[in-house]
């Protein structure tokens, strides 16, 4: 008898439950031979080699857990082997599956039930998944996660369905929702500028020899003094399409004919950006702005901008951010929190047994 705590498994769950949809995104080799067919009878019989709060898991699902659990028993215990080696990776596969075992609990008590619109979309999944890798390189692959057959991938992957009915439940009932509003109040009071630009570019030459090769000084010579050639004229420019944007010209249209940002085509409402996102002359610039003024043009290595300060778009996902800020937590982080929470609760204090059938799992 065993207590288990769930967190650490968590990420495991949820990275199975993908499986149907990126099969090739995991590494995981499967622990058994599909050629046996003795251990892939057993395997389909989905005999029970372990309880858990005295919900039954089955050969099937705990089959499929081996391999991470080699894993973790070999960097937890590297001195096991044999016999000894073989108990531990089967009991601690058992532990990895054990969640499923309280997913379905759960699922009984609130009387969550799979429907045949369920079932339907989970077999389009893999009929879908079949038909973009074909029926051999599936087989395979089928092979490599674990499974010995379609049936038994089958019979094992539909609990993944269930829990995500789970899942979902446990978001209506917990406080995740007022978390992210809280969250949201605070990035409210994060500074989140909002630019459109139009940008008058230097003269950037590529220069077809790498670093060191014969012809690589002349042709960075020359293309530094190209570089410094555009920059009077790009100012001149600058200067022009300054005056015609305060005169009242249409700022997009400008854009549009001028600008050489190729991001402000994937981004035509602007940027949305915190501190660091954005080069510092930009920035500072683009701050110093009242909502609705336009900057003089503004240097940078990048050349001339004309900057129109905007609102800033305050949804997470289009907010730009240096690479060592990750900003507050998405709504899927805390999705995640709150599933870690919901289980957390549930398995806690979850009873382990494990039934002398276990043993009987070969162990590559």
């Amino acid at each position: 008898m065993k207590k288990l705590c769930t967190t650490v498994f968590f990420a495991f769950v949820i990275a199975m439950m993908l499986l149907l949809v990126s099969c090739d995104s995991m590494n995981r080799t499967g622990p058994v031979d599909a050629s046996n067919l003795e251990f892939e009878e057993m395997i389909l019989q989905n005999s029970p080699v372990a309880t858990v709060n005295d919900t039954e898991l089955g050969t099937g699902i705990v089959t499929l857990m081996i391999a991470g659990a080699q894993q973790t028993i070999e960097a937890e215990s590297p001195e096991l082997s044999g016999e000894e080696y073989s108990r531990a990776v089967l009991e601690k596969a058992v532990e990895h599956a054990a969640i499923l075992a309280v997913v379905q609990s759960f699922a009984n008590q609130h009387n969550i039930e799979l429907t045949q619109d369920d079932i339907d979309e989970f077999t389009a999944g893999i009929d879908m998944t079949v038909a973009m890798y074909g029926e051999e390189a599936f087989a395979e692959m089928l092979t490599s996660y674990g499974y010995v057959s379609m049936e038994h991938l089958m019979t094992t992957d539909i609990i993944y369905v269930l829990a995500d009915k789970v899942i979902t439940m446990i978001m209506e009932d917990s406080s995740m929702f007022a978390q992210f509003e809280a969250h949201m109040e605070e990035q409210a009071e994060e500074e989140i500028l909002g630019a459109k630009h139009i940008l008058v570019a230097f003269e950037a030459t590529e220069i077809e020899f790498a670093e060191g090769e014969e012809g690589y000084e002349e042709a960075y010579e020359a293309a530094m003094l190209a570089y410094e050639a555009s920059i009077p004229i790009a100012e001149v420019l600058a200067m022009e399409l300054w005056a015609r944007a305060v005169a009242g010209e249409d700022f997009d249209a400008l854009i549009a004919e001028y600008g050489e940002d190729l991001g402000m085509e994937a981004s035509p409402n602007g940027y949305s950006f915190v501190s660091g996102a954005m080069v510092q002359e930009f920035e500072e610039a683009t701050r110093n702005l009242q909502i609705g003024e336009i900057s003089e043009p503004v240097r940078t290595t990048y050349g001339f901008h004309i900057i129109l300060r905007i609102e800033p778009d305050r949804n997470p996902e289009n907010i730009s951010r240096p690479w060592w800020d990750p900003g507050p937590p998405t709504l899927e982080q805390l999705m995640s929190n709150a599933i870690v929470t919901g289980f957390d609760e549930m398995t806690q204090n979850a009873d382990i047994v494990f039934l002398p059938a276990l043993y009987n799992i070969p162990v590559n």
